[in-house]
């Protein structure tokens, strides 16, 4: 259900950016409205709750300044309230199954890098909580890629290369989106430089072959 939520916040403010047809927008609010009301965003399982509120964040940003200011503080309230309270809890150790803080897995791609998303597209309102959520969330992707060889393939297989590198490229590119013209990252937010990342393209090529992957 997050992952299926997820898609269509995305897939929603895509479309209303690309088109400006009111009605894509309009049934982006509500799903946005309708997740809000869940309990939880996935107590059991932060894996979850990263995929909403990289749904939300990117809700958030993409219709900035078509959201009305009602409809904007309240998709920043349900981001704080459901999401990011969580993630500092994580951080700080309060939520069960939090190994996604430091784990060398695609969870620590797809859990921090959508929490400092979020955390961009917050820093205005929400400074503080966005300058921690960075600094935590660098510290944990520092071990995303651990086990990253020098080659590029990686120890997970395939689906989960897919998925883990699918969400460091979006950390990456939303950091540099926030880059004026000339600008460069600083050196700590840099992840160009992860060993082996400039070589791991190369690796669902050989990984597979003519009719499938490799089976082990």
């Amino acid at each position: 259900a997050t992952t299926t939520a997820k898609n269509n916040m995305i897939r929603l403010s895509a479309a209303y950016n690309l088109t400006g047809d009111v009605r894509y927008k309009d049934r982006l609010y509500k799903e946005l409205e309708y997740v809000a009301s869940w309990p939880d965003w996935g107590a059991k399982e932060y894996l979850c709750t990263a995929h909403l509120i990289l749904g939300y964040a990117v809700a958030y940003d993409w219709l900035y300044h078509d959201w009305t200011e009602t409809e904007r503080t309240n998709i920043r309230e349900w981001l704080m309230q459901k999401g990011m309270t969580e993630a500092v809890l994580g951080y700080e150790g309060f939520l069960k199954g939090t190994n996604w803080v430091n784990r060398v897995s695609n969870w620590t791609n797809v859990c921090n890098g959508s929490n400092m998303i979020a955390a961009l597209a917050l820093a205005d309102t929400y400074p503080d909580m966005a300058e921690y959520i960075f600094k935590k969330g660098k510290e944990g992707l520092e071990h995303a890629f651990v086990e990253i060889s020098a080659d590029g393939a990686y120890a997970e297989t395939l689906g989960y290369w897919d998925y883990g590198i699918r969400h460091q490229v979006k950390i990456m590119a939303a950091l540099e989106t926030c880059l004026k013209p000339g600008e460069t990252l600083p050196a700590q937010l840099d992840f160009t430089n992860i060993r082996g990342l400039d070589k791991t393209a190369d690796y669902p090529i050989y990984y597979n072959g003519a009719a499938a992957g490799f089976n082990f």
